[in-house]
């Protein structure tokens, strides 16, 4: 099911025809009008849609094309990534065979040249590797897109290597950017292999408030945690961070001036005004033999110790969550090579 044709000796890719281009192609092919003849087999085709929505051409008979037939999913995203490269201004060909290479989607400005591949069934890195070095053997650069990263492969900044999203059916994801988004942005110089990652100055954090009893005097009162699903500091684009939450709140997320606010404002609403928070204070624990900051009793100031107050916490359901938005209050730089993304090429390297 390939994406181009040629039609009076004009090459035509379909997904960037014009809705109304695209109509009446489809509708002189039909009455016979004119006559697509495909480039892999030269034989005759006609114009449809996939049930994904994917204009293509299809052989009037298969038979006699030794062409491999693709998924419903591999045109798709071949489709998204030729759209995305126009958009970026560039001149783009589709399945486009040269030295030993046959690339999905092609770029073209100027001397420079992009290729993408969209690899939906598995393969090894060696192999990647392999097919890789005869496109820069020809000069060209190449971003491959997988439905799943060849094992052991890692951030590679000359073997570019992307994993495609497949979770909403109607929109394929790399880096939670729509496919054609990505594809334009990596024509545009919105991506940079860094050796570096940097965690976002601002993070989301989910505070939650939980019902917890005393340990020593066994009577009620309330608790709260910061956290978010990774435990870890996202980068820039989301992505988790190797590293800790508490390297950029040394104190702990919980004691963060923003988490202080909020529970503030939650002190002084009618409908949480029963909430019993102990006074966040230094207090000394034996098991860590040291006093640190911690939650603690608001009856009899027994200390909360943070590792099993946590602990505790895996198996309860807290009774409030309030997403709060956290400047970091020391700034976090690990070694985590990474294809970095900025729209406004704020990158981290």
């Amino acid at each position: 099911m390939p994406l181009k044709a040629i039609v009076n000796d004009d090459s035509v890719i379909a997904p960037l025809l014009s809705e109304d281009q695209w109509q009446d192609l489809r509708s002189n092919l039909r009455k016979g009008h004119l006559e697509a003849i495909l480039p892999c087999c030269g034989r005759r085709c006609f114009a449809r849609e996939s049930k994904l929505g994917t204009r293509h051409f299809y052989h009037v008979r298969r038979s006699g094309c030794n062409t491999p037939a693709e998924s419903l999913e591999h045109l798709r995203a071949k489709e998204h990534l030729a759209i995305g490269g126009a958009k970026a201004g560039w001149q783009i060909d589709v399945e486009v065979s040269g030295d030993g290479w046959r690339a999905d989607v092609l770029a073209t400005r100027n001397e420079s040249k992009v290729a993408f591949e969209v690899q939906w069934s598995s393969q090894t890195l060696n192999e990647t590797e392999r097919r890789h070095a005869r496109y820069v053997g020809s000069g060209i650069r190449c971003a491959w897109l997988f439905r799943k990263i060849p094992k052991g492969a890692l951030p590679n900044r000359d073997v570019p290597m992307f994993e495609i999203n497949c979770d909403d059916r109607s929109i394929p994801k790399v880096m939670r950017l729509p496919l054609s988004e990505f594809g334009r942005a990596m024509l545009s110089g919105k991506f940079r292999f860094c050796d570096r990652t940097i965690a976002a100055s601002r993070q989301v954090l989910d505070l939650e408030v939980f019902d917890y009893d005393c340990w020593k005097c066994n009577r009620q009162s309330h608790v709260f945690q910061v956290s978010n699903d990774s435990h870890s500091p996202l980068s820039r684009h989301g992505d988790p961070v190797e590293a800790y939450l508490h390297d950029g709140f040394p104190k702990g997320p919980e004691y963060c001036p923003e988490a202080f606010e909020y529970l503030d404002r939650l002190k002084r609403d009618s409908q949480w005004s029963h909430l019993l928070f102990g006074e966040i204070k230094d207090r000394y624990s034996r098991a860590a033999q040291t006093s640190y900051l911690s939650q603690g009793c608001p009856h009899c100031d027994a200390i909360f110790g943070e590792h099993y107050l946590g602990k505790e916490l895996l198996s309860k359901t807290p009774i409030l969550c309030h997403q709060l938005v956290a400047r970091l209050e020391v700034p976090i730089v690990v070694d985590q090579a990474h294809w970095c993304y900025s729209p406004t090429r704020s990158f981290c390297c």
